[in-house]
């Protein structure tokens, strides 16, 4: 228990204090999306997929779906999410494509792993409004947490769109913003929500931002920013595959750079 908290405490020191340079990766592009990361915790990567490569990953998600377990849920919406397997052949076209594999290795000047990848589908059933759970403001992390969430369909303002406070994940002057950041390592889980009437202590409502796109489209995003889901309309849908990484252990990088000192 103190080992994970101390951890994440240095995780989280490391990360507000790492070089933010990004002159020396590998293209334009990924310096462009690095650059965006840092400034507004959030990038979108236009065409990532083609449509006929789209379509493919898609239907064979549909169809793993059918034969492995998801987590399904039914409120307001229907939710069903799937752990895909990272060996499967047709996923390596979106986990070891180029861009992918430069931000994971530049985003926190070591490289990352990629921890899982998620299928998700959503489908508004009720016309309610809903203030519970992940539609109040978050973050994942006091540091950063690279995710990347490729659109299968269309995504508007209608299909529930990923809604996030740009560059929302730095330090801020902000005392109450800087010690929920801090105790979010014990905090973390159904105590960490911020209600819509209170988010204007912590940051700017007004600078949030609904992350709408194309079918193909890949969203790059720093979920160590505020951030929520956003209400759907009845019969929408949301169809979207998640890779998510591990942090770092900078703790356990350290110890290693000690160890080869002595």
């Amino acid at each position: 228990m103190l080992v994970n908290y101390l951890h994440k405490i240095t995780n989280l020191i490391f990360w507000q204090f790492r070089k933010k340079n990004f002159e020396n990766t590998a293209n334009d592009e990924v310096k462009y999306a690095l650059d965006s990361l840092e400034k507004n915790s959030y990038f979108i990567c236009k065409n990532f997929l083609n449509s006929n490569e789209t379509k493919k990953i898609k239907k064979k998600l549909q169809t793993y779906r059918r034969f492995h377990k998801s987590r399904e849920k039914n409120s307001i919406y229907f939710s069903s999410r799937t752990n895909v397997s990272l060996g499967l052949d047709y996923i390596k076209i979106y986990t070891e494509n180029n861009i992918v594999k430069k931000i994971a290795q530049n985003f926190f000047n070591i490289p990352v792993e990629i921890e899982k990848c998620t299928y998700e589908i959503k489908k508004g059933l009720k016309e309610q409004k809903n203030t519970l759970g992940e539609h109040l403001y978050h973050i994942d992390r006091g540091y950063g947490v690279l995710k990347f969430c490729l659109f299968l369909e269309d995504i508007n303002l209608d299909s529930g769109p990923f809604c996030i406070v740009p560059g929302s994940h730095k330090w801020s002057a902000n005392f109450r913003n800087f010690f929920y950041r801090f105790f979010h390592l014990i905090l973390e889980g159904e105590n960490d929500k911020i209600s819509h009437s209170k988010i204007h202590k912590y940051v700017n409502k007004d600078d949030e931002k609904k992350l709408v796109g194309k079918a193909g489209d890949l969203l790059i995003v720093n979920t160590g920013a505020f951030h929520r889901a956003t209400e759907m309309k009845v019969n929408s849908t949301r169809e979207v595959f998640w890779i998510y990484t591990k942090a770092p252990n900078y703790l356990s990088l350290l110890k290693k750079k000690i160890l080869k000192k002595n």
